[in-house]
C-alpha cells in the first residue's frame, strides 16, 4: 500500500509539464546502471542478475536532454518491475540500441508490467507490437506504469512491447540530440478528473484487499 501511495504522489508531482523542463545532459547508459543500484537489493533477495550490453561503444552513444531524477526513477520502475516479473535466479538481458535520432532500451524475453495471470499462462503477445497493457495489474504496477508512460510521453518518447522469436519484449524508446518540447502549455483538466477518479478507485480496491488479508 505504501508503494502504491509513493507511486500516486509521484504521479501527481509530475503530472503538470512543467516539473520536466529541466535540461539535464543525460547519458542512458550511466544513468540505467545506477538505476540498477537502487533495485539491486530486492534483485538479490529474489537471486535475480542483470547483464547489460550496448549495441556500440558506451563513449559513442548519444545523448539527449531532459529531467535526469525522472528518467532515472523510469528507469528504476522498470527494473523494479522485471525483477519481481522474473523467475528466481534468472538474468535479466538489457540492450541499449542507438537507431538513428532515437535510443531504444530493451528489456529482452520481460514480463515487466504485465498480468501475473498471463505471464503464468505462457505466451504474452499475439502480433507483433503493441502498447503496454494495463488491464489486470495490480494497483501499484498500474501507477508505475502511468508514472512511467507520463514521464517518457513528456520527454517525447513512448513505451511498447514486441514479440521477438517467440518472447516479449518490453521497450524504452527515447529521441537524443535536441531538448524535446512539449506544446501542451496547460493541463487538460478532463482528462486529470479522469486520472484522478482512476487513481482513487485503485487505492479504494487497495485498501479493500489490505482489509481482506488482515480479516
Amino acid at each position: 500500500l505504501l508503494g502504491v501511495v509513493d507511486r500516486r504522489v509521484d504521479l501527481a508531482a509530475i503530472w503538470d509539464s512543467s516539473a520536466l523542463l529541466a535540461t539535464d545532459r543525460i547519458e542512458l547508459w550511466p544513468l540505467l546502471q545506477q538505476a540498477w543500484g537502487g533495485v539491486e537489493p530486492l534483485a538479490m533477495q529474489r537471486s535475480v542478475k542483470v547483464r547489460f550490453h550496448a549495441q556500440t561503444e558506451a563513449g559513442a552513444l548519444a545523448t539527449l536532454y531532459g529531467s535526469e531524477h525522472w528518467l532515472g526513477r523510469v528507469f528504476e520502475e522498470c527494473l523494479e518491475a522485471a525483477v519481481r516479473s522474473a523467475r528466481r535466479g534468472a538474468t535479466l538481458e538489457i540492450e541499449h540500441r542507438q537507431m538513428g535520432p532515437r535510443a531504444m532500451v530493451i528489456f529482452r524475453d520481460c514480463g515487466a508490467f504485465v498480468p501475473r495471470s498471463v505471464r503464468e499462462g505462457g505466451t504474452m503477445l499475439s502480433s507483433t507490437a503493441k502498447s503496454v497493457p494495463h488491464g489486470g495489474l495490480s494497483a501499484r504496477d498500474q501507477i508505475g506504469l502511468k508514472l512511467c508512460r507520463h514521464i517518457v510521453s513528456l520527454h517525447g518518447g513512448q513505451l511498447r512491447e514486441e514479440e521477438e522469436d517467440g518472447v516479449r519484449n518490453f521497450l524504452i524508446e527515447l529521441p537524443t540530440g535536441a531538448p524535446h518540447r512539449n506544446d501542451q502549455s496547460q493541463l487538460d483538466v478532463a482528462q486529470a478528473q479522469r486520472y484522478a477518479t482512476d487513481l482513487a478507485a485503485l487505492m479504494s480496491r487497495a485498501r479493500t484487499r489490505g482489509k481482506a488479508t488482515s480479516a
